[in-house]
């Protein structure tokens, strides 16, 4: 884990990508997830279309005290604002001054971002989603309410409203099992059964694994083996 500042080099221009972190290693990994998925600052998402994935260079290891100051100087002599793929000169001139720019946070910006778009995308469970990014189950669920991270909505409005409404329709899945018992569920035949006598006894009724079915019925997974639950909108 190295604290310092680090560049982002593409093959095929002197252009380049100035940064800071905290643990400038899993920052890349952050960053190439990113790109991959087209999830990244405009400038930067823009290189990698043209370029190619980018590759890692640490340029200077220091305090987290000194990350602003020692960044804003980097930049300033790429110039990799007006000659580059930087969107702000400083820390201080960034539009973004929120989660990890307010303080000590944990996770960066764009890691938090990315886990928001896996959660509006909602093609991955949540285990899935913590695998892929390294991000704690806490801090998953606490975006995924809308507990935290607040200032994805200014960000992204449309999006954010989808993921409050995603939350909703969990709840009322998780409310049903509760008071009524288990959801109807849906066979890949296209056959609607009411879960009966019970979940383990049902699932070994029809061969299947009573924990996956049951991360279906309670809103946290999407489908297992082509069985689903019957949302309402």
């Amino acid at each position: 884990m190295t604290v310092g500042i680090y560049k982002l080099n593409f093959c095929g221009t002197n252009k380049v990508y100035i940064g800071q972190s905290i643990d400038i290693e899993r920052r890349y990994i952050s960053h190439k997830t990113s790109l991959k998925n087209q999830k990244s600052r405009k400038k930067l998402q823009q290189a990698y279309n043209e370029f190619g994935m980018p590759n890692l260079e640490i340029l200077v290891e220091c305090t987290v005290d000194e990350l602003d100051s020692i960044e804003e100087e980097a930049i300033a002599i790429y110039d990799s604002v007006n000659n580059g793929f930087n969107a702000f000169k400083s820390f201080t001139n960034r539009q973004d001054l929120y989660g990890e720019n307010a303080g000590n946070a944990k996770y960066s910006n764009d890691l938090i971002i990315e886990v928001f778009h896996y959660l509006v995308d909602n093609k991955l469970t949540h285990r899935e989603i913590i695998e892929i990014t390294g991000i704690s189950r806490g801090a998953l669920a606490d975006v995924s309410s809308g507990a935290s991270h607040s200032w994805l909505k200014n960000l992204y409005p449309a999006e954010y409203k989808l993921l409050l409404e995603l939350k909703g329709t969990k709840r009322k899945v998780a409310k049903n099992i509760k008071t009524t018992g288990y959801p109807q569920i849906i066979s890949p035949d296209n056959i609607i059964y009411d879960i009966k006598p019970s979940l383990r006894g049902f699932c070994r009724e029809h061969n299947l694994n009573h924990g996956s079915l049951g991360e279906v019925l309670r809103g946290h997974k999407k489908q297992y083996k082509g069985w689903k639950v019957p949302y309402t909108t």
